[in-house]
């Protein structure tokens, strides 16, 4: 409970002050509202004596008025110098909290960083080992946004979210058995190729060069077709997204973050 009153700040002596010149103000608008009625009462007074005891009681209100502004310029003072002194206080007490949490924060940030590494390793060895295309439903826990608790949350939110949906890697199906070759008639010669040439080999896929993104995210296609930039992709390229439209497309089920070292679907090109 001290502690905690501490980091708050405790507020006694200004609260005190404060009080004790509200009550000042108070009563010395009292007096100046009473002064201006004495002040038109001596306007209506009959006689000279009416006139006389009216002064009195003005005297004795402006002595009362003089002394009230005499309280609340001390007041006034002294709250001053009340703040002055809890903010250099104050002051010295924030800078000894910074530097007693730095260590503990420079100590989890330096064990976070470890196992971000280590998550790293683990996609890097997984992708090596698999493809990137066969580990795609694998989620990418990697966090590459800021220490911010909103951004940490929808982190969290999303890989939980796909750790749940996470379903096990499809099983390879068996090729299927060579059909047996027709037995050529007798006589008859194998068909030549068309036009006594082979079959030239299929065009490699030609891609265009991706746009620079400024601050952009390399994303993995987890599906057939999709359009990324004008650029149409397969379940595996790697492309440049900006984050609002990767955010978007993630949200979609389109794609998911790709390790850093993958290589994009212009670059694998």
């Amino acid at each position: 409970m001290r502690k905690l009153q501490e980091i708050i700040g405790g507020k006694d002596e200004i609260a005190d002050l404060e009080d004790r010149l509200a009550k000042a103000r108070a009563k010395a608008a009292t007096i100046e509202a009473e002064l201006d009625q004495l002040a038109a009462q001596r306007e209506l007074a009959e006689d000279f004596e009416a006139a006389q005891a009216i002064d009195k009681k003005i005297e004795r209100l402006k002595f009362d008025s003089g002394r009230a502004r005499r309280t609340i310029d001390d007041l006034n003072a002294k709250f001053a110098d009340a703040r002055a002194r809890r903010a250099r206080e104050r002051f010295a007490f924030f800078s000894r909290e910074t530097a007693r949490l730095f260590p503990k924060l420079r100590s989890a940030l330096e064990a976070a960083l470890e196992v971000q590494l280590e998550a790293i390793r683990l996609r890097e060895a997984a992708a090596a080992e698999l493809g990137e295309s066969a580990i795609v439903t694998i989620p990418v826990i990697i966090y590459r946004g800021l220490m911010m608790p909103e951004l940490v949350e929808m982190w969290r939110k999303e890989i939980d979210r796909q750790l749940a949906n996470t379903t096990a890697a499809p099983r390879s199906r068996p090729a299927p058995a060579p059909r047996p070759a027709r037995p050529l008639q007798p006589g008859a010669a194998a068909h030549p190729p068309l036009n006594g040439t082979r079959s030239a080999p299929l065009e490699k896929r030609v891609r265009k060069p991706l746009p620079q993104i400024e601050g952009g995210m390399r994303v993995v296609a987890l599906k057939n077709g999709l359009e990324i930039n004008g650029e149409r992709l397969v379940a595996g390229d790697v492309a440049v997204m900006r984050p609002d439209q990767a955010e978007q497309a993630m949200r979609a089920g389109n794609v998911d973050l790709a390790p850093d070292l993958a290589p994009t679907a212009q670059e694998k090109a």
